[in-house]
């Protein structure tokens, strides 16, 4: 058994957003019952014409349709940004929105996450107007229906929230990824539509109707886990890495171009490296088995700690832990999928401070990898990497090396980082680009120089 001392780890769970909140933002009321053009301010109460997407928290336009008759349309001429489009009807209502391209960020009411949001309480929005620019992504809430039949080239994730999403004959979303939000969210298809990739993040698990039609899937983020079924159609992928399925699948066809889909595997953990095994030093103590192989040569891989018991000791001499055939860990996460990283560390006085904590994916390449490493001369900032022009920097005093133990986690999900030691959090960064991180490449104790850690190590997780 091992030993458990130190300070409690105290988990706070909050989105936490940096940077300064922008003055508010405006709100058009369209004011004729009839359709018309989105410009014309004779269409909107008090001539206030929402046209800003937004570029900080909250700072978006609100347009509000509410009012506006079912069976009507607005006409975009020009391209339009705002943060949230809103409709309210009845069932059986519906209405279009059709012309020059749209740009959604920033909705008030997502001030952390940051997505546009189009809400559709009731009845039927036709969006024919493409979606150009989505920023950090856009949020379908509302219990009505939200149907897609152009091409929309943002690249930011499409969260499905609640209500419906329809995907039409022509439907393109190659480079956003669908987040099913909610049990009750639904995603069907109406004719042969492509996306960029699908994760469902929902329990109960949530079914995707294909109708009879053709799903292609394929694009930036493509290596997604789907908890739930597709049916009644075909799954065409298209390339990437790994779409992987948690149910028994109920589709006339699967037709893999590049990539592979896995039906019946569910993903967890990719590991936990416990360091209790003196047989073993890299021994995963999880499902998935992936022991992790010594590189280098020193006395004694693992240390008998008075706080923690049995833990991972590194020399600094040019040893770490590796995983096994060229790094290659199964589950590990990749492409733009969400993870969480936790680990317990104790550097030694005289450690590196560009020596890395751990690494996988492709070097040099930006988006293509993570690595945590400590950093030099700021032993308070550790740095996160995910390309070599913009390390994230988590700030932390007194700093990591003070001889104590302390317990570092790193969440990425659609874009945010947060970062937390000892249980509090201690910052968070963004990106709008989505990550592309390849497999394999895993190491402990080593990032992608040649310096590397010496301290201790523990639950790596």
């Amino acid at each position: 058994m091992k030993k458990r001392g130190g300070s409690a780890v105290r988990w706070v769970c909050a989105w936490a957003v940096s940077g300064a909140i922008a003055a508010q933002a405006a709100t058009g009321v369209w004011s004729n019952v009839s359709g018309g053009y989105w410009a014309d301010g004779a269409n909107w109460q008090d001539s206030v014409v929402p046209s800003s997407a937004g570029s900080e928290p909250g700072s978006g336009d609100v347009a509000d349709f509410t009012a506006l008759a079912a069976g009507e349309t607005v006409t975009v001429t020009n391209y339009t940004g705002s943060g949230a489009l809103r409709f309210a009807g009845l069932a059986g209502d519906f209405w279009t929105v059709t012309g020059g391209s749209l740009g959604l960020a920033n909705a008030p009411d997502f001030l952390a996450e940051r997505y546009g949001e189009i809400r559709v309480d009731g009845g039927e929005l036709n969006l024919v107007a493409p979606v150009n620019n989505g920023g950090y992504g856009v949020a379908k809430t509302g219990t009505g229906t939200l149907r897609l039949s152009s091409t929309h080239t943002y690249t930011g994730f499409t969260h499905l929230k609640a209500g419906r999403l329809a995907l039409t004959n022509g439907a393109g979303l190659a480079v956003s990824a669908v987040i099913v939000d909610a049990p009750d969210a639904a995603l069907q298809l109406e004719g042969d539509a492509q996306i960029g990739s699908i994760e469902s993040r929902c329990v109960p698990q949530t079914t995707v109707d294909l109708g009879g039609h053709t799903l292609s899937i394929g694009g930036v983020g493509s290596a997604r886990a789907f908890d739930g079924c597709f049916s009644n159609g075909a799954l065409r992928f298209t390339r990437g890495d790994t779409l992987v399925v948690t149910d028994t699948q109920n589709v006339t066809a699967v037709r893999l171009e590049n990539g592979s889909l896995a039906c019946g595997v569910g993903v967890t953990v990719a590991g936990w490296w416990r360091f209790d095994d003196a047989a073993q030093a890299g021994k995963d103590a999880g499902p998935r088995a992936n022991h992790l192989v010594e590189s280098g040569t020193q006395t004694q891989w693992l240390a008998n700690d008075s706080e923690r018991g049995s833990v991972l000791a590194l020399e600094g001499a040019g040893t770490w832990l590796a995983g096994p055939n060229g790094g290659e860990i199964e589950g590990l996460p990749v492409s733009n999928m969400s993870f969480t990283v936790a680990f317990w560390v104790k550097p030694d006085s005289d450690v590196k401070l560009t020596a890395g904590l751990f690494a996988w994916g492709v070097p040099n390449q930006d988006r293509r990898y993570n690595m945590l490493r400590l950093n030099t001369p700021a032993s308070d900032k550790p740095l996160m990497h995910t390309n070599w022009g913009n390390n994230r920097e988590i700030p932390y005093a007194p700093g990591l090396m003070d001889g104590a133990w302390h317990h570092v986690a790193i969440v990425y999900r659609d874009g945010f980082y947060l970062y937390y030691i000892d249980g509090e959090p201690v910052g968070a960064d963004s990106s709008t680009v989505p990550l592309q991180v390849a497999a394999g490449n895993f190491t402990l104790g080593k990032g992608f120089s040649s310096d590397t850690f010496k301290g201790l190590i523990d639950d790596l997780l």
